[in-house]
């Protein structure tokens, strides 16, 4: 069967494209696993980025995309298109040479979502291109979902796809084990720029949030480490610092590869488990006994203790300052995080707050309510 009928009989016209490439493209993975238009793969198989060749003019550019239209499932395609991969001014065929705009991410389709499709697209570019996408790296599911081909394609008058190829794949256990790799590794602390060894002097990318490790999830890794820059550079994640679920999947391997950081200089890391103590309400600098005066450092959060969980005790504690005092954790974007693991004698030895001046607690266990 001709390949534009292939990709026409599965429905990837009209779904991602209105019109089948007429050229193959080939895809190998490593291990040499062949796409071929539409044959079943395993996530297994295809865990790591193939190799991709098409026949290609060595002086002109090409834009490489690799889309999943059926997530979270065929039936269902909410999220079409997930944008697994894309590479833009390509030199001829060697896609090393590209702009790459999202990171090759593995096939990761849910458990019992049946058979997804997986389609490999190349455009020729008129001329080399500025791409004003933001870039994501392997590990990061931020830009991915509702990407759309056409959009794409249409923005940058790319016209029909040059060259095509796609594979299905449905969830096998290596699924699980990508999701889990991703979910756990966190961008705890970047700065950049950073002048000799003093780090106020650098360019923050993601500010400083302490340790969060779950409950029953054991000892947690902290890993410090400092790359030596070639020269002050321009870091593009500088001007949009990472939300709390972007610094999810976090790859410090993709950074320093990006920014050609090669080997860490330097390093140390320490291990934490989970710290049962919780921050419910935290303001300073109140003039008297007039709460209303003060500076809202944690808002209040009411008690929410878990099912099964028995009395939990809710203590309030006040301190008196010895002046008016600047607290780096006011106007935190993150305090909702910050809640996890607080410590009231960490903070109170850290601004020099001495004894508790005053005190009362109560208890409290689950109710339906909650």
């Amino acid at each position: 069967m001709h390949n534009c009928i292939k990709m026409e009989a599965d429905g990837i016209v009209p779904d991602t494209v209105d019109e089948a490439p007429s050229a193959k493209l080939t895809v190998i993975y490593p291990g040499g696993v062949e796409v071929n238009f539409g044959g079943e793969l395993t996530p297994t198989q295809v865990k790591d980025q193939p190799e991709v060749k098409w026949d290609a003019d060595p002086e002109k550019y090409y834009v490489l995309a690799m889309v999943d239209p059926d997530a979270p499932s065929r039936k269902d395609p909410k999220f079409r298109e997930v944008n697994h991969w894309l590479v833009g001014n390509i030199k001829g065929s060697d896609v090393s040479t590209g702009d790459v705009i999202a990171e090759y991410r593995p096939s990761g389709p849910p458990k019992g979502t049946g058979l997804h499709r997986y389609i490999f697209l190349v455009y020729e570019q008129k001329k080399k291109l500025t791409f004003d996408e933001p870039r994501t790296i392997r590990t990061s599911p931020s830009n991915r979902k509702n990407f759309s081909v056409r959009k794409f394609v249409n923005k940058y008058d790319l016209g029909k796809a040059f060259a095509g190829n796609f594979y299905q794949a449905q969830w096998d256990p290596y699924v699980e084990f990508w999701n889990l790799a991703c979910m756990f590794k966190i961008n705890h602390w970047l700065v950049v720029n950073i002048k000799g060894n003093d780090v106020s002097t650098g360019e923050k990318i993601a500010s400083y949030v302490g340790s969060m490790p779950r409950n029953n999830t054991g000892l947690h890794r902290y890993i410090f480490l400092v790359f030596e820059q070639t020269g002050r550079l321009k870091f593009e994640e500088v001007e949009k610092p990472p939300t709390r679920d972007q610094r999810r999947g976090f790859s410090i391997r993709s950074f320093a590869k990006k920014y050609n950081l090669g080997k860490a200089v330097a390093g140390n890391y320490y291990q934490a488990q989970w710290n049962p103590y919780i921050n419910h309400w935290l303001v300073g600098n109140i003039k008297s006994s007039q709460i209303s005066t003060g500076e809202t450092l944690t808002p209040y959060s009411g008690s929410k203790p878990g099912k099964d969980s028995g009395l939990h005790r809710y203590i309030f504690l006040v301190f008196e300052q010895p002046g008016k005092v600047s607290f780096e954790e006011a106007n935190d974007p993150l305090a909702d995080v910050h809640r996890l693991s607080f410590s009231v004698k960490r903070f109170s030895k850290k601004y020099n707050l001495g004894k508790p001046l005053a005190g009362n607690y109560f208890q409290a266990e689950w109710e339906p309510k909650l």
